[in-house]
């Protein structure tokens, strides 16, 4: 029997379904709960205007305007729709990049390298240690330092000191292992070989004035605007390692880029100007041969008074760069300096004057040849208001008190000279004296003696005044210079330093056709020439300076030789030039030639360049002759007659 109160839960529950029939097509599902006498909705719901309902509060939807009730951040990738929140952080982490989720696994942080989207984050510090360059992570293992370079991306952090190393051009490790200086050469410049087309160092070559880098041969670039051709030029060898491995000093020439420290000295032994480095161990053999071929500045330095007294005007650099540019190895600078010393005993030599020899010196240095001094016409028998290395007394008598007198001043003389190019390089080459004779004939016997006499006492001073001087090469004479007389009479001097000696003559016959042009032709199938002096007796002579110096390990120079310019006969001249040079070539003599400036027709006329700007050639077949002579390899018999 129901009571009253069961019959009104039954009214009420039919009103309320009837309800919900009317408003959803799904019907509610209820279940009776016995325990609390009520009933409970069982119903899921799927919520389709992607809001939370109210029954949780926590619904899982699909978010069409990309935002979240959680955060209310918006964590959809631009670019690829996809929502890019971090489960644990809510961040967005996703590189913009490469669509990757880049945050760290420990701290929810974006690690990833903005150029690479890698994860660069050291595990151990938590700093991104991506190279800015590359994106790979350079950190130090030990320190977490990006220690890469910045140009090569490459850990250069010396292991030992944790200081990075690698050197600012080229991002190698240069520092020192037993200093920890580093010892790259920023600055090394590296000349190109034209004769073998390379340039003369290794490693990276930069051009001077550009961006452009080459290693081994000459690529140039618009940029810097570089001819094709390389000879000449120079480049920027840097990052090369130039600590000398004795001495810990960084030893490369700033100019040439070579190491010129010499192996036994220590010494840098390059000339600053020039580049040459012309070793101290190199024998006087080598030097001769290295010369080659060489010319006289005759008529200047050496004329009496004063400089332009004999009608050549004040010496140039550019005079000088001429003659190198022809393809001369050496310039022989005849010096009087007599008009320029004191009285006895200091016999001073004024200042003026050594500058000036010392500064055309300096042009024939600057232009890479050999630089030979001398004393001139103090010993000239010709001119008696220069001369003063006398064989003779004013009576005409050998005397000891003459001999004395004259080894006294040339001691003195010497002194000054060598101590003040002591530190010249060695391609600065001192003469004893030139022509010392009294009269043409035959020499006493005891003139030979006074020669060889002052020989040794030169080199004895030389030696003394220390510096490069102990062991620079010097040339002496024998008896007037001739070639006979040297070969009677001469004795080479001792010397401290092993091999630096060189034996010179000179060589002007037959004097007729070669001093004064009185005899117009040359050979011996010429009629007209003269009776001695032709093809057979060059050979002759030089076979003998051969035989008994060059092949004895004396070196021989032609400090003087040439023949003077007669209109209309210039074929027999260069005949002549082109037949000697190769005959002293062929056997090893290194032949300077007899330019005196001047350029006329006949006697003492011997000018090949002018000593005019612009420092032209005067006989451009005679020039071309030499340099074939001392250059090409062919028979003497093949010259080319007139």
């Amino acid at each position: 029997m129901l009571n009253i109160k069961g019959i009104f839960l039954i009214l009420l529950f039919s009103i309320f379904m009837w309800s919900c029939s009317e408003g959803t097509t799904n019907p509610p599902d209820f279940k009776f709960d016995s325990e609390t006498n009520t009933f409970v909705d069982t119903n899921t719901f799927t919520d389709t205007d992607s809001n939370s309902t109210s029954d949780t509060g926590s619904d899982t939807v699909t978010e069409s305007d990309s935002n979240t009730d959680d955060t209310s951040v918006d964590t959809v990738d631009s670019d690829t729709g996809v929502d890019t929140a971090v489960s644990d952080t809510g961040s967005d982490t996703v590189d913009s990049d490469t669509g990757v989720d880049t945050a760290d696994s420990d701290t929810g942080l974006d690690t990833a390298d903005s150029d690479t989207g890698v994860d660069t984050v050291d595990s151990d510090t938590g700093i991104d240690t991506a190279d800015s360059d590359t994106g790979v992570d350079t950190a130090d293992s030990d320190t977490g330092v990006d220690t890469a370079d910045s140009d090569t991306g490459v850990d250069t952090v010396d292991s030992d000191t944790g200081i990075d190393t690698a050197d600012s051009d080229t991002g190698v490790d240069t520092v020192d292992s037993d200093t920890g200086i580093d010892t790259a050469d920023s600055d090394t410049v590296c000349q190109y070989d034209c004769v073998n087309s390379e340039w003369a160092c290794n490693g990276e070559i930069q051009y001077g004035g550009g961006g452009g880098v080459i290693a081994g041969s000459c690529v140039p670039t618009a940029a810097n605007g570089w001819s094709s051709i390389c000879c000449n030029f120079s480049g920027i060898d840097t990052g090369v390692d130039t600590v000398d491995s004795d001495t810990g000093v960084d030893t490369v020439d700033s100019d040439t880029g070579v190491d010129t420290v010499d192996t036994d000295t220590g010494v840098d032994t390059v000339d600053s100007d020039t580049g040459s480095d012309t070793d101290p161990d190199m024998t006087a053999a080598q030097i001769v041969a290295d010369m080659n071929i060489g010319w006289n500045l005759g008529n200047s330095l050496d004329a009496e008074g004063s400089e332009t007294a004999w009608n050549n005007p004040i010496v140039t650099r550019e005079l000088i760069n001429a003659v190198a540019a022809e393809g001369f190895g050496a310039v022989r600078i005849p010096v009087t300096w007599a008009p320029h010393i004191g009285p006895g005993p200091n016999y001073t030599i004024d200042a003026n004057w050594m500058n000036r020899v010392d500064e055309v010196v300096g042009y024939v240095l600057d232009a890479g040849m050999y630089a030979i001094i001398n004393l001139h016409h103090d010993g000239a028998d010709a001119y008696t208001a220069v001369e003063w290395i006398t064989l003779n007394d004013a009576s005409g008598n050998v005397t000891y008190a003459n001999n004395l007198a004259v080894e006294q001043k040339f001691t003195t003389v010497w002194t000054q000279i060598a101590d003040h190019f002591k530190n010249h390089s060695q391609h600065l080459i001192f003469e004893s004296m030139n022509e010392i004779h009294d009269g043409y004939g035959d020499p006493q016997s005891v003139y030979y003696d006074i020669i060889n006499n002052l020989n040794q006492v030169f080199v004895d001073v030389v030696r003394g005044t220390g510096a490069n001087n102990s062991s620079r090469a010097l040339i002496v004479p024998g008896y007037n210079t001739n070639i006979n007389y040297t070969v009677a009479g001469f004795q080479l001097p001792d010397d401290s330093a092993a091999n630096k000696l060189i034996l010179t003559v000179h060589y002007y016959d037959p004097w007729t056709f070669a001093g004064e042009g009185s005899t117009t032709v040359w050979g011996a199938a010429y009629p007209g020439s003269d009776d001695f002096g032709q093809e057979d007796y060059v050979i002759t002579q030089f076979n003998k300076l051969k035989t008994t110096y060059i092949d004895k390990g004396t070196p021989v120079i032609l400090g003087e030789y040439g023949a003077v310019n007669v209109t209309g006969y210039e074929n027999y001249r260069r005949y002549y030039m082109e037949y000697v040079t190769k005959a002293a070539h062929d056997r090893g003599i290194a032949p300077i030639y007899w330019d005196n400036g001047g350029t006329g027709s006949g006697a003492d006329n011997f000018g090949l360049i002018s000593r005019y700007s612009p420092y032209s050639e005067l006989f451009s077949d005679i020039l071309d002759a030499m340099m074939r002579a001392a250059t090409s390899s062919y028979s003497i018999n093949d010259i080319s007659t007139p």
